[in-house]
């Protein structure tokens, strides 16, 4: 076996030579198909998903990516190339838009032999690239303005390629012209605005598939600073890889993700990995050469709602959480999570949205009880079961007897059941809001803002950006203005509906 093929021990994992950057939001969601060809009846790929905006409301995302008229949809090859395009422009410290190299250099960057059929490849690819539109309705982190917003815009706005061989005859010119590439102007500010991360592109262009491809820069998004991440197999698999939607079957997904799975740890990625009923859940593999760079990265550019499960409370403020929510922080902390990270998540889900803690533990603690897999990191599972990427809110434990169909279906009934509910709240929050007044409303919101520059965590919101500070006074407030209001909770408005 050669240095080049030998796979990597797990657990092992040292910084590489080579590396890049991903735009996390394309990092989310697909930007081309999952398969080498795609067939020309298929003209677009649409992916959704649900997340905790700001203020707490839940906000539908939905991703379509248009391929051209001529060209078709861009494969996954062509992700490849993206991938390859993005290290190159990292290469120059992201200084323009506008990147010169040469076919030989990206060809030797994708790990294809550089030749003519190699060539007429990375042409469709960047023709495809600079074809395909995305439509992302509030899906696309716009990270200057510190909001997700819905806009339509492609990759690539134009390239050139330039043989670099003479033909017969012709002299070797001295100031050869170069090929080059242009980012669109919408995802070069992003670039530019720091939402971008660090990506392994040495282990990316080492793994064997696509699907194993795709997931991990999904994964290595997802994971942030944290080494444990679970989400519902369903939407993992549909809407952010892409794997096709006529497998409908648990059994079936996991036979389609098992090679890229066993591929992620056998290359020193991920340590382990588990699957419970829908839920799948990842360890991975610490690799503390790079991490700091990570860390770092992630707080600057993650949105609001991924950064308060993030950014941990000092200890002093710990022993001010009382009742339901140091009731919660007891049952975290029992179940192994440190103080610090469980006033953390307590914090980041008071006072509205602690019932769904408390559903959430209770339905960790049934998948413990009935799991047929022994969890390796129970309290790093159930952080990721309140990461918000699992339709498990304010689920109670299913009896004894519940089938697995049965528990599908409660999941099913009662996420539209919090969707309802938190509309309620939002809708009663909005209408004191708009009763006091813009002045008033904004009063408390710099009242709120002062609060925290003189806490214990001072420190920590002077490394936050103005709308971020804001944006998390917001939140607080319409927290207390909910309070004042003594709206009843979830059960109790879930009885008042049904009666």
């Amino acid at each position: 076996m050669t240095k080049k093929s030998r796979p990597a021990t797990p657990g092992t994992r040292k910084l590489r030579g080579r590396s890049g950057k991903d735009e996390m939001n394309l990092a989310v969601f697909p930007i081309a198909a999952l398969s080498v060809r795609v067939p020309k009846d298929v003209k677009a790929l649409k992916f959704q998903d649900t997340i905790q905006g700001d203020g707490g409301k839940i906000v539908k995302r939905t991703w379509t990516v248009q391929g051209g008229s001529d060209c078709g949809m861009p494969t996954a090859g062509d992700e490849d190339v993206y991938v390859a395009l993005m290290e190159l422009t990292r290469k120059l410290g992201f200084a323009d838009r506008k990147v010169n190299f040469s076919r030989y250099e990206l060809a030797k960057r994708l790990g294809w032999s550089p030749c003519g059929k190699t060539y007429s490849r990375i042409e469709q690819a960047l023709l495809r690239l600079a074809n395909v539109n995305i439509h992302a309705s509030n899906a696309f982190w716009d990270n200057a303005k510190r909001s997700y917003v819905t806009v339509s815009f492609s990759l690539i706005q134009e390239y050139q390629l330039y043989d670099e061989k003479p033909r017969k005859g012709e002299k070797l010119r001295s100031d050869p012209p170069s090929s080059f590439f242009m980012w669109t102007e919408r995802l070069f500010e992003s670039f530019k605005s720091g939402y971008i991360k660090f990506l392994d592109t040495e282990l990316y262009f080492k793994l064997n598939s696509a699907t194993a491809r795709r997931l991990f820069r999904y994964l290595d998004k997802k994971f942030g600073r944290d080494h444990f991440f679970a989400i519902d197999i369903f939407k993992l698999s549909h809407e952010h890889l892409g794997v096709s939607r006529n497998f409908k079957y648990v059994s079936q997904l996991v036979q389609q993700l098992k090679p890229a799975l066993e591929d992620l740890k056998v290359n020193g990625y991920l340590k382990n990995w588990e699957i419970r009923d829908r839920v799948i859940s990842f360890q991975r593999v610490p690799h503390d050469d790079f991490e700091q760079e990570v860390i770092e990265e992630a707080l600057d550019g993650l949105p609001f709602e991924e950064a308060a499960l993030t950014i941990e409370v000092d200890g002093d403020d710990e022993a001010r959480l009382a009742g339901a929510e140091g009731d919660v922080l007891a049952a975290l902390v029992d179940r192994g999570i440190t103080r610090r990270r469980a006033a953390s998540i307590v914090r980041a889900h008071s006072p509205n949205r602690l019932g769904q803690v408390t559903d959430t533990i209770s339905y960790f603690d049934w998948l413990l009880k009935h799991g047929k897999r022994r969890v390796d990191n129970p309290a790093g599972f159930l952080i990721s079961l309140i990461s918000d990427e699992l339709p498990v809110s304010h689920v109670a434990p299913p009896q004894e007897t519940a089938s697995v169909s049965d528990v599908t279906d409660e999941i099913e009934r009662r996420s539209r059941e919090e969707l309802d509910y938190t509309g309620f709240v939002d809708a009663e929050v909005n209408r004191e809001v708009g009763r006091m007044g813009d002045l008033a409303f904004e009063a408390r919101v710099l009242e709120k803002i002062a609060e925290f520059r003189a806490s214990e965590r001072a420190e920590v919101y002077q490394r936050w950006s103005e709308d971020m500070l804001r944006s998390h006074a917001v939140l607080f407030v319409r927290k207390a203005v909910a309070m004042e209001l003594e709206l009843p909770e979830f059960e109790a408005w879930l009885d008042q509906r049904r009666g």
